[in-house]
C-alpha cells in the first residue's frame, strides 16, 4: 500500500510540473538554446519552432542581435542579447496573429528597459497592438498612438524572471504576472483619446522593438524564450508554461501548484488511507 500511495503521489505532482510546455494554440516558440551559432555570433533568424514557421528575421547587418551561450543575465543559460537602438528580428504580417486575445510568456533579463515584444496591426507602427516594455515588466494595449491602458506589477525583479501577460478584448482586460505571482496593481490610461477593444486585424511580431521601420525604442538586455498564444490561457496551463519555464531557467520564485492541484495530491491520499484501512 506505501508503494500505491508513494507512485500516486509522483504521478499526481508529475502532472503539475510539465517538462514541455503547453502547445494548443502556440502560435510561436522561440528559445535561444535552440540557435545553432558561436558565442557573441550575430543572429540574422531565429527559429519558430510552434510548427507554424513564424521564423524572426532581419536582413539589416546593423540591428542584428547577438548570441549569448551563456548569458550571466539568465543564470548562464542561452539567450539572445539586444543592444537597444533598431536592434529587432522581424515576423511579418500573419494570420496567425489576427487574434483579439493573447497570452504571451518571456523569460527576459531584469534591470532592462526598451521594448521587448510588439504584436501591431501590419501597416502601422503600434496600431491594435499588445506590447510588453520598458524597464519594469509593464503590458499595454494600445488602439493607436498615445491611445492605450498599460498595467504595471507591484514588483520590479533584480534577477532573471518569466513575465505573462494575459491580454483579452477588451483595454482592461489584462492580467500581469510575474513568476507566476499576479498583479495587483490598478490599471491606468492615457489621455490621447478613447482606446478600443483589439480587432481582428493582421499583425506582425517584433521581438526587441517596435513598428515596422524600428521605432528607436529597442530593447536592453537579454531574452532567452518566447511563447505566443491565441486566445486566453486557463490559470491550470498559464501555471504549466511558467512552472516549465521557471524549472529550466533555475528561477527559484516560480510559482506553487493552485489549490486545485494540491487536492488532487490529498485525494489520492485519501484513496489510499481507505483502501488500506479496508484490508
Amino acid at each position: 500500500m506505501q508503494k500505491f500511495l508513494f507512485f500516486f503521489l509522483i504521478l499526481s505532482l508529475s502532472c503539475c510540473i510539465s517538462a514541455t510546455p503547453v502547445t494548443t494554440n502556440l502560435k510561436m516558440w522561440l528559445k535561444a538554446d535552440s540557435i545553432i551559432a558561436n558565442n557573441g555570433d550575430y543572429i540574422s533568424q531565429w527559429d519558430d519552432l510552434s510548427g507554424n514557421n513564424n521564423h524572426v528575421t532581419t536582413s539589416v547587418t546593423s540591428t542584428r542581435p547577438v548570441l549569448a551561450t551563456s548569458s550571466s543575465l539568465i543564470n548562464n543559460r542561452a539567450a539572445v542579447h539586444f543592444s537597444g537602438g533598431d536592434d529587432a528580428l522581424w515576423c511579418n504580417n500573419s494570420l496567425d496573429f489576427d487574434f483579439t486575445e493573447a497570452t504571451i510568456f518571456v523569460v527576459r533579463s531584469a534591470g532592462a528597459s526598451g521594448s521587448v515584444l510588439a504584436i501591431a496591426q501590419n501597416g502601422t507602427t503600434y496600431n491594435n497592438e499588445f506590447l510588453l516594455a520598458y524597464n519594469n515588466p509593464r503590458i499595454y494595449h494600445h488602439t493607436s498612438g498615445g491611445v492605450y491602458y498599460y498595467l504595471d506589477h507591484q514588483s520590479n525583479p533584480t534577477s532573471a524572471y518569466v513575465q505573462t501577460a494575459v491580454m483579452g478584448i477588451g483595454p482592461t482586460d489584462n492580467a500581469l504576472y510575474v513568476n507566476g505571482i499576479g498583479s495587483t496593481v490598478s490599471q491606468a490610461s492615457s489621455n490621447g483619446g478613447s482606446v478600443q477593444n483589439f480587432s481582428i486585424v493582421n499583425r506582425f511580431v517584433v521581438i526587441g522593438n517596435r513598428g515596422p521601420y524600428g521605432y528607436n525604442t529597442g530593447f536592453v538586455g537579454d531574452i532567452a524564450e518566447v511563447l505566443i498564444y491565441e486566445g486566453k490561457m486557463n490559470n491550470t496551463d498559464r501555471l504549466s508554461v511558467e512552472m516549465y519555464l521557471g524549472t529550466k531557467y533555475g528561477i527559484e520564485s516560480y510559482p506553487v501548484p493552485e489549490a486545485s492541484s494540491v487536492a488532487m495530491v490529498l485525494a489520492g491520499m485519501a484513496i489510499a488511507y481507505i483502501v488500506k484501512n479496508k484490508k
